[in-house]
């Protein structure tokens, strides 16, 4: 039985993970709560950080991934698109259209992707960079904000997505909470690349992993996710392993992860520390789809 005060701020916790700073990026603590086995970041960045990071144009325009490659958000958009054309496939196999909510909708891919003949979205992006970059440059309709300080009728849409969104949220709880109270009657969820702290990767490369990362706050597994979505009144219907279909399931990604898979086996057998960073892997992002039903939250 979970607790009642135990809302994805979990206060009894046992250790479970140190990542070091990399990259000149800062460390982070990993704390796993001792009732639901969520996975969270304690202490976590100052609120003044957490603004600097995500107001800051070099984000999207020239950041770096775990092992320092140089990546541009706005530079791979047109590689982004067909994983937001399947993800809407996916979707419209429980909803066909209606009023739809793309919460951290960045620069409106998702937008982009849905008939608008059949779809009406509303997008949220904390990002005032790169919400006005979709409007410039993609013709979108994404207001610059936060989720969580819209004024929004109960009740008063059809589906509600979060991608690459959950793990960031300082308030996960409330945010699904928020969700379930703006959603129809029967409405649909849809959490889209939720880091998954149970796969392969999360567990064999441990402080190797490259999601970990100092700004993602909450690390859910299936069911850590199913169960506290059913605690705030959601019934989850689908958990999806999308890998297959991403552009990193290709023979040279799956060669160098083969590679580096026997590097950190050799290394833990031969008692040698040093990190090996993980590769996009199948199982390191899980997509969830839930419904909202009548339940309140406990």
């Amino acid at each position: 039985m979970i607790p009642s005060h135990c809302r994805l701020e979990c206060a009894t916790t046992k250790p479970y993970l140190v990542v070091p700073e990399n990259q000149g990026m800062a460390g982070s603590v990993l704390v796993q709560c001792a009732a639901c086995s969520l996975v969270i970041e304690s202490p976590r960045p100052s609120r003044e950080k957490i603004d600097a990071f995500y107001s800051n144009e070099a984000l999207w325009t020239n950041s770096r991934d775990a092992e320092g490659n140089q990546r541009s958000y706005v530079n791979e958009l047109l590689a982004k698109r067909p994983q937001f054309d399947d993800l809407v496939q996916r979707i419209e196999r429980f909803r066909r259209g209606g009023r739809l909510l793309d919460v951290a909708a960045g620069a409106g891919l998702l937008e982009k992707s849905l008939d608008p003949a059949r779809w009406q979205v509303v997008g949220v992006e904390s990002s005032r960079y790169i919400a006005e970059f979709g409007a410039r440059e993609l013709n979108t309709r994404v207001t610059a904000g936060y989720f969580e300080d819209m004024a929004l009728e109960p009740a008063s849409f059809d589906v509600v997505v979060m991608k690459y969104a959950l793990d960031h949220m300082e308030r996960p709880w409330d945010v699904l909470v928020k969700a379930r109270e703006i959603l129809k009657p029967g409405g649909l969820l849809v959490i889209a690349d939720l880091i998954n702290i149970d796969s392969f990767s999360a567990r064999f490369f441990a402080e190797g992993h490259r999601l970990f990362h100092p700004m993602h706050f909450t690390y859910f597994s299936a069911k850590t996710i199913g169960t506290h979505l059913q605690r705030i009144g959601f019934e989850v219907i689908q958990v999806e392993r999308p890998f297959m279909k991403t552009p990193y399931c290709n023979a040279k990604n799956l060669r160098t992860f083969a590679g580096r898979v026997v590097r950190r086996a050799l290394n833990k057998f031969r008692g040698n520390n040093e990190k090996v960073f993980s590769t996009a892997f199948y199982g390191n992002m899980i997509d969830v789809f839930a419904v909202a039903s009548s339940g309140n939250p406990s």
